[in-house]
């Protein structure tokens, strides 16, 4: 007779780790919320505006960090998405555009002076032109990657 008991543990195992895990996180950000304090941030890293690159986060799969020396610009400009994607990948002729929205917008466009590379999930990787990111004080992070009151362009 066989065990079939081991190869389901095998594959239950990891998934009730990670199911922990987000659990956990999703706990510590209401402690942290109840508290009214910021989470920690990492040595270096500033909520936005962090001078040596733009950082840009959405839930633990997406984390894509940006040189600003690879930034042409950043635009404020509001889109509403076709699709409740979170991330959204798209041609605009031969240009690459990646979305990273937040209930279906995004709010800030950074142009990229070269086409960089993203890990996305379920969207592989690919050269990028543009990334298009929601941000909750779009000027707050135009003011403070420009170090100077925002406009609607800041090139860097």
């Amino acid at each position: 007779m066989t065990d079939t008991k081991a190869p389901t543990r095998a594959r239950v195992g990891p998934l009730l780790r990670r199911a922990g895990e987000a659990e956990a996180a999703t706990w510590r950000s209401l402690y942290v919320w109840a508290r009214r304090r910021p989470l920690p941030l990492e040595p270096g890293d500033e909520p936005f505006g962090y001078l040596r690159g733009l950082r840009v986060r959405l839930s633990s799969g997406i984390d894509p960090w940006i040189p600003w020396t690879d930034i042409e610009a950043l635009r404020k400009r509001y889109r509403s998405l076709p699709s409740s994607r979170s991330v959204q990948a798209e041609q605009e002729g031969d240009r690459r555009v990646v979305s990273i929205a937040v209930g279906s917008q995004t709010s800030i466009d950074v142009l990229l002076r070269r086409p960089l590379t993203f890990d996305l999930p379920k969207g592989g990787s690919a050269p990028t032109n543009e990334l298009r990111l929601y941000a909750d004080d779009p000027d707050g992070l135009l003011r403070s990657a420009r170090g100077t009151p925002a406009s609607h362009t800041v090139s860097r």
